[in-house]
This record gives structure tokens, C-alpha cells and sequence, in this order.
């Protein structure tokens, strides 16, 4: 009986290559969702959006138990009538970026979902502009109260403002 000893790095880089494959197979299922919308991801376009959920992550000093974020996403913003075919691979590159961006900038107080769920109604009400979604301040639940957000545009000079108000109501807290 004849035993392969494997070493530590060789058992860490079967086990990432396991995990980029399940995620890459994760994410092709999410084109059966997306494809509705007219939106597809090809597998180079999978692999780079891994890529840039890796570097995020690092950017970030984040690590990340398990995977399912980028499923997340393609989910909550694939019927966004801001994203075509032209800008959707793009767009999420940017949208996980930011998506690590505020996990960090709040510490982790706001959970996975509801961020999602945050950066979605930001991006809708700014007319899927990235700029004004990352520029923004957004929900602090962590104070009781939640912010939310309305655009102002001004047809004269082309200008785009976020700001934020009160919304009490917007949450049922009970």
C-alpha cells in the first residue's frame, strides 16, 4: 500500500481551485435568472468577477467564509432596466468592489442582505449612476434611525446631488 504524501500549499491550492470551480458553476446557474433580463455573464467575465471579489476583499483586509455575494447581487440588480448587456459585467466589478468598500467602512454592522438591498435603491433612484452610489453615505442602522436617500437634478446644469433625510417610517422596528 503505496501513500501520496501532498504538501500543505498543494492541499490549499486543490482546495481553492474546488471553490473557484464550485462558485464559477454558482454564478453560471444565476445566467438562468439574469438571462430573463436579457443579462449573461460568460466565463471569462465570471472568472473577473471572482478576480475582483479576491482583490476587494484584500484591498479591504476582509476574508470571507464561504461564497454566494456575487449570486447576491447579479439577483438583487439584474432587473435593474439601468444594466444591459454593454455595462452589466462592468457594473458588477464596481458593485462588489463597493460592496466590500461599505462592509468595511461600517464595520460589518449592517448585514450582507440589507446592504444589497440598500445599494439597490440607491442605484435605482440615481439612474444606475455607480459614481453617485459610491459618493453616498449610506443607511447607518447601527444608530436606530435609517437615512434615506433622494436625488435632485437640476435639467440646467446637468448636476446630480444625493442627500439624505429622515425616514423614520421606513423600517418597521417592532
Amino acid at each position: 500500500m503505496a501513500f501520496n504524501l501532498i504538501t500543505i500549499a498543494e492541499t490549499h491550492k486543490l482546495i481553492q481551485q474546488q471553490t473557484i470551480a464550485t462558485e464559477l458553476n454558482e454564478i453560471i446557474k444565476c445566467n438562468n435568472i439574469s438571462g430573463i433580463y436579457g443579462l449573461t455573464l460568460t466565463h471569462d467575465q465570471i472568472l473577473g468577477l471572482l478576480e475582483t471579489r479576491y482583490y476587494a476583499l484584500t484591498a479591504n483586509d476582509r476574508i470571507e467564509f464561504g461564497s454566494g455575494l456575487i449570486e447576491k447581487l447579479i439577483k438583487a440588480f439584474c432587473d435593474s432596466s439601468f444594466l444591459s448587456m454593454h455595462n452589466y459585467s462592468e457594473t458588477l466589478n464596481e458593485l462588489i468592489e463597493l460592496f466590500y468598500c461599505f462592509k468595511t467602512k461600517y464595520n460589518g454592522l449592517i448585514q450582507d442582505d440589507d446592504l444589497i438591498e440598500d445599494m439597490k435603491k440607491v442605484f435605482e433612484k440615481s439612474n444606475g449612476c455607480i459614481e453617485l452610489l459610491s459618493d453616498c453615505n449610506l443607511y447607518e442602522r447601527f444608530r436606530g434611525y435609517i437615512i434615506s436617500y433622494e436625488l435632485d437634478f437640476s435639467e440646467d446644469d446637468n448636476n446630480f446631488d444625493v442627500f439624505g433625510t429622515e425616514d423614520e417610517d421606513y423600517y418597521d422596528y417592532e
